[in-house]
């Protein structure tokens, strides 16, 4: 099936897909929020790979929790496979896409990186406790300030200490994929993460050899579920 033939033409990190995948069209059920599937959905992006976004289904939630695996969002259901967990879904996509490495040594490193970009994912969760307006205001200064630029410094001192341009080496893979995701939903915010990311050179430009994955210029980012407008109440 040429939905699951990676070549280089398409840009992705030339890793090939040598395990059979059911031939279905994968659907990943979500809502259509910049958020938690930024990261597998990019992956598919980056791997070229055609998904369906079942957001009616989602939007039914929780009427079929029970029917899930773990009776969280979101599932990935491919054939007869039907996946949930995060880090589950997001490397599976990226195997999906043939920009997970092989390697175990190089998988190792995506996994690493992967959970770095998760753990800084959670942090944005400070900014949804705080109930009045001043509250909400200063978590979002904290990850402006402090979080993020703390958290990107040791992404940039990893790549500086590899003398690579990618997490993934001489080309970006999913690790890539993974920061460019976690970035994207702070930007998303408006909180001013471009701003920050522009003090960090190296990390920066990960981001920019993402873009040319796949067909990651073609991706559109959800409504913003994480806002730094205090006043803005989530989509749902």
């Amino acid at each position: 099936d040429l939905l699951y033939q990676i070549n280089k033409d398409t840009k992705t990190c030339g890793y090939q897909v040598t395990m059979p995948f059911p031939t279905e069209k994968p659907r990943l059920i979500y809502w259509g929020v910049c958020g938690r599937a930024d990261f597998c959905q990019l992956a598919m992006y980056a791997g070229s790979v055609n998904y369906d976004l079942d957001t009616d289904k989602a939007n039914t939630w929780p009427s079929f929790k029970n029917e899930t695996p773990f009776g969280v969002l979101p599932v990935l259901v491919h054939g007869d496979l039907e996946l949930t967990q995060g880090g589950a879904v997001n490397r599976y996509c990226a195997k999906l896409g043939g920009i997970y490495p092989d390697d175990p040594v190089e998988a190792a490193k995506v996994d690493m990186i992967h959970d770095q970009c998760q753990d800084i994912f959670d942090k944005i969760f400070i900014t949804l406790k705080p109930t009045d307006k001043e509250g909400k205001i200063e978590a979002w200064k904290t990850l402006r300030e402090e979080v993020l630029p703390a958290q990107f410094a040791l992404l940039e001192k990893y790549l500086e200490k590899s003398g690579k341009p990618y997490f993934g080496g001489d080309e970006p893979d999913a690790a890539d994929v993974y920061f460019y995701a976690v970035y994207g939903i702070y930007e998303h915010s408006e909180m001013g993460a471009a701003e920050i990311l522009e003090n960090y050179p190296k990390l920066k430009g990960t981001t920019e050899g993402v873009k040319e994955m796949g067909r990651v210029k073609e991706w559109v980012r959800g409504v913003a579920y994480f806002h730094s407008d205090p006043e803005r109440p989530p989509p749902f």
